[in-house]
């Protein structure tokens, strides 16, 4: 599977304005140092789960990890690095190589800004694949061609990805009642007044 910019972009989108204002949140707590928040789906938004950990060490890297139910991008999962030094552009994309051990992955990463002055980049990956070699590594470092971008410790990282797979669970039970509660009200349209309503059915 290519991972390409457009899942990308979309992720960004659910992280800077969130799936939707109704939508109920849960604070799952935190785990090996890593906060995990989740989303749940409703009937007019699918929702995500997120765990959120900041790094010592020059500019404070920030490495978030991010999930959505939808259906475009339920397979992936979305990794964030993000440090208030560095000067990686929004919106430009980066070819970047993220090495866990002995295993590694290419990838092309998006340019990010968070929080007003952190700038990074985001990835996409498998996510079954990604959160079992994320929890089963001591460290990940990554590299633009041949500069170090960061070496990080994964210290933790088992117990928050244990924590990540338990908001996800939850997120999956939300999104199989919005989907019965979609199915309920898949024929009649959202608008009946609407200029060609009738061939345009709740979906």
């Amino acid at each position: 599977m290519n991972y390409n910019i457009l899942p990308l972009c979309a992720a960004v989108a659910f992280i800077a304005t969130g799936s939707g204002a109704r939508a109920e949140t849960r604070d799952f707590g935190s785990a090996g140092d890593y906060e995990v928040f989740g989303e749940a789906s409703t009937r007019d938004e699918t929702g995500g789960c997120m765990a959120e950990f900041e790094y010592e060490g020059p500019g404070s890297t920030k490495t978030k990890l991010f999930r959505t139910i939808s259906s475009d991008d339920k397979h992936l999962i979305f990794l964030t690095v993000v440090n208030h030094e560095w000067s990686a552009e929004k919106g430009k994309t980066y070819e970047l190589t993220y090495i866990f051990g002995d295993s590694f992955y290419e990838r092309e990463s998006l340019g990010v800004k968070s929080d007003v002055i952190y700038k990074g980049f985001m990835s996409a990956f498998p996510a079954d694949e990604f959160l079992r070699v994320f929890a089963g590594s001591k460290s990940l470092h990554i590299h633009l061609g041949d500069t170090v971008v960061d070496k990080l410790l994964l210290s933790g990282s088992a117990a928050g990805v244990a924590l990540f797979n338990k908001c996800w669970a939850w997120v999956v039970g939300t999104e199989r009642a919005a989907q019965a509660e979609r199915d309920k009200y898949k024929t009649i349209p959202r608008d009946p007044f609407a200029q060609g309503a009738a061939a345009e059915k709740d979906d």
